[in-house]
């Protein structure tokens, strides 16, 4: 039971340190960091003393060597460090694949953005080299420069003028 205790918590506390808490948002609320600490503590207490009163008897058969005691135990401390270790780099991994997808998606957008706005301006300026050869027009805006009160020259500028689709009103 005490392995138990240690396994779970030693997972609950590596889960907080490399990032969000395991299991938030579910129905089961993990404990907080110093909790999961103490329940490790807790455990290896319980493991030491568990080892202190088994040596106390002689609980072991002849034969048996304190090596022997220990295997499952190391064997399952390597393979839980093995195994933090593979999620750990598989997440930075996967972390960094996710952001580089992320960034090619952005400068796909901004360089879609940057063409459209390019062509408008292009539009634009196409709009005014009409406007500018247009003689009617110049003569149109002359007048209205010169004499700025003219309602006539307003109304003819603003009917000619009229912002077609595409074209941002004056």
């Amino acid at each position: 039971m005490a392995g138990l205790v240690i396994a779970v918590n030693y997972v609950l506390v590596l889960a907080y340190l490399i990032g969000p808490p395991l299991l938030y948002g579910g129905v089961f609320i993990p404990p907080a960091l110093p909790t999961s600490l103490a329940f490790i503590l807790l455990g290896v207490a319980l493991v030491a003393l568990a080892r202190t009163e088994a040596k106390s008897r002689e609980e072991c058969p002849e034969g048996t060597s304190q090596r022997a005691l220990y295997t499952p135990l190391l064997v399952f401390v390597v393979l839980a460090l093995g195994i933090v270790s593979i999620v750990y780099l598989y997440y930075h991994k996967y972390e960094a694949q996710y952001r580089a997808e992320v960034e090619h998606q952005l400068s796909a957008i901004a360089d879609l953005k940057a063409s459209e706005i390019v062509q408008w301006r292009r539009e634009r300026l196409g709009d005014g080299a009409v406007f500018s050869r247009n003689a009617a027009f110049s003569r149109l805006v002359r007048r209205l420069f010169e004499n700025p009160q003219d309602a006539e020259a307003q109304g003819l500028l603003l009917t000619v003028a009229a912002p077609g689709p595409g074209v941002l009103p004056i």
